[in-house]
């Protein structure tokens, strides 16, 4: 799995450094159809790149808290915030779809999803073209 966990976050590393250099633009969606249960999905983005539809949203979930961890956080009870008795997990969602064979697969959980989200939203935002404005006027 060491291998493959590799290849996924060379490909995320990827389609990081490709849209942070405008090769890939994204478009925002409503992705709220993409909730299950007890999800909320927000900050969605879609693209088609290479012949495949990408789909790339945050995700968060309420679960509730193993014994562990409500020993650890005695302070969500003290402070009366939220339920003592579960958390939320924020988690980046990249869904890749064929549009010939309608097959859909889900890249796997990782962290660094997270940054190629971020680079989406300073992309579809066009913050470097206006940073770079900014500073032209140094």
């Amino acid at each position: 799995m060491g291998e493959s966990n590799d290849r996924y976050t060379q490909t995320a590393k990827e389609l990081t450094r490709k849209t942070n250099n405008g090769e890939i633009n994204w478009q925002a969606f409503d992705p709220s159809e993409e909730a299950t249960g007890s999800t909320v999905a927000e900050e969605g983005y879609k693209t088609k790149y290479k012949g495949r539809e990408l789909k790339l949203y945050r995700q968060l979930e309420e679960r509730d808290l193993t014994e562990t961890e409500k020993m650890l956080s005695p302070d969500l009870t003290i402070a009366g915030t939220g339920n003592p008795e579960t958390k939320t997990i924020e988690k980046t969602t990249l869904k890749i779809r064929d549009p010939d064979t309608g097959g859909e697969w889900t890249f796997p959980n990782l962290s660094i999803l997270s940054d190629l989200h971020s680079a989406v939203q300073q992309s579809s935002a066009g913050v470097q073209q206006w940073m770079d404005k900014v500073l032209e006027d140094q």
